[in-house]
């Protein structure tokens, strides 16, 4: 083989390798055109880590606060109402009283409205006057703040000093401190402890 061939066949080798290198080592906005919705949703717009709020009612007393290991705003379109903050560890005390109620998930987000849906392992807990404790489980709660409401379409499972209950489904105010399971409701009653 003649060294004109070989320098030949090494030239293509080397264009195709170099060819094939830069394909797929080129950022994407260089081969086609950058989908910038898609991209907006993936980066966020600002971190916070730490965050730590608290928010007053309308006479100056604690209403409520929030506080989560990192928050992460999103804006996946110039329309304010689209933006939406990811939240991890989320952690909320709403103050009725002396009996403060507590909300904990591993996950949530914020809503431009302020709503705020926690997924992932949540829990509320409510120390009642006598210091009971009464626990409510699920996977999914949504909560709207000026209402001081929570609502879940999921399976809820809450414990107290007077039994076990689950369901599917359910509305907890805070204001009227009242639970409403939604159906499906099973549950264990302990009428020992009762004037204990």
């Amino acid at each position: 083989m003649s060294i004109y061939k070989l320098s030949l066949y090494a030239g293509l080798a080397l264009l195709v390798v170099g060819a094939s290198l830069l394909f797929f080592d080129t950022p994407r906005q260089m081969l086609s055109e950058l989908d910038l919705e898609q991209e907006a949703e993936m980066l966020p717009y600002a971190v916070v880590k730490r965050a730590s709020t608290r928010f007053y009612d309308d006479e100056g007393g604690l209403s409520y606060t929030f506080n989560a290991s990192q928050l992460s705003h999103f804006r996946p379109t110039e329309l304010a109402e689209d933006s939406y903050t990811s939240v991890e560890n989320p952690s909320l005390v709403f103050f009725e009283q002396e009996n403060p109620w507590t909300i904990n998930a591993l996950h949530g987000r914020v809503e431009f409205d302020q709503t705020i849906t926690l997924f992932d392992s949540v829990q509320l807990v409510h120390r009642a006057e006598t210091g009971e404790v009464t626990t409510m489980d699920t996977e999914r709660l949504t909560f709207y703040p000026e209402q001081r409401v929570a609502r879940t379409e999921e399976a809820v499972t809450i414990a107290s000093p007077l039994g076990e209950m689950s369901a599917i489904g359910m509305t907890a105010d805070v204001e009227a401190r009242t639970i409403r399971l939604l159906k499906n409701v099973r549950g264990v009653h302990r009428p020992s402890t009762l004037g204990q």
